[in-house]
């Protein structure tokens, strides 16, 4: 691969690379938001969701973990796990430049 081929790659990477780990950062700012909600307002919306669903406490509470766990697995699978591949891939690259001069 030529230099400047390599470069424009480079590049590339690293702006997804922090793209990546942004939304990442971003989705564990919105599951902190959620636990914090669900600890502090939880028998509000509790009582505003079960008037329209009909949901029992206990099933309002694991609806509530089910979604953060989902949300949790999604945001590692989706953004951290590409982010630590582009940063392999990026850390190889640059080794292979240096052993290359």
């Amino acid at each position: 691969m030529n230099q400047k081929t390599e470069n424009e790659t480079s590049q590339i990477l690293h702006v997804c690379a922090k793209v990546l780990i942004r939304c990442f950062a971003f989705s564990v700012l919105i599951l902190m938001i959620w636990f914090v909600w669900l600890l502090t307002c939880g028998d509000f919306g509790y009582q505003y969701f079960s008037a329209w669903f009909g949901l029992t406490k206990q099933e309002f509470v694991l609806e509530n973990l089910n979604g953060m766990t989902e949300l949790k697995l999604l945001s590692v699978t989706l953004f951290l796990v590409p982010y630590a591949a582009i940063k392999l891939v990026l850390h190889n690259m640059y080794k292979n430049t240096a052993s290359d001069n």
